[in-house]
């Protein structure tokens, strides 16, 4: 073999390697990406109760304190609790209705005829956006 032979030979199996190395790089960052919208998916709970009662089941990815009542009945603390179960960062966002009064909404920790205690620790990123309550004159 000569000189320009082996020169041919060696530019073609480098061109082969770096063809090689490229394809499996490609194939890494796509994996990557698809990994990462799986684990970035998002829930949105809306609080529309202003008590201070337990998720019901917070395996069955719902915001619900009364799984018997018509609806979602979604507390502040069981949207925390919902938050903290479900994977990815989550949203919680307010809509509680004017009847349980009119104007401001206050949420009373505590409330209950058996205290909760304060709210549950957050363990999972969540957004909570008060500014979705809207006002009501």
């Amino acid at each position: 073999m000569t000189n320009t032979q082996q020169i041919t030979a060696k530019t073609k199996n480098m061109k082969t390697l770096a063809l090689m190395v490229a394809a499996m790089f490609l194939a890494l960052s796509l994996s990557l990406i698809a990994v990462q919208k799986q684990a970035s998916a998002s829930t949105t709970f809306l609080v529309n109760v202003p008590g201070d009662t337990q998720d019901a089941d917070t395996a069955d990815d719902l915001c619900d304190v009364n799984p018997f009542g018509p609806g979602d009945q979604c507390t502040l603390r069981a949207a925390i609790q919902q938050a903290n179960a479900t994977p990815g960062a989550d949203v919680i966002n307010f809509g509680i209705p004017d009847s349980f009064g009119v104007g401001v909404k206050t949420i009373h920790v505590g409330a209950t005829s058996i205290s909760n205690g304060p709210l549950p620790t957050i363990t999972d990123p969540v957004t909570i956006n008060g500014y979705s309550q809207k006002a009501r004159a």
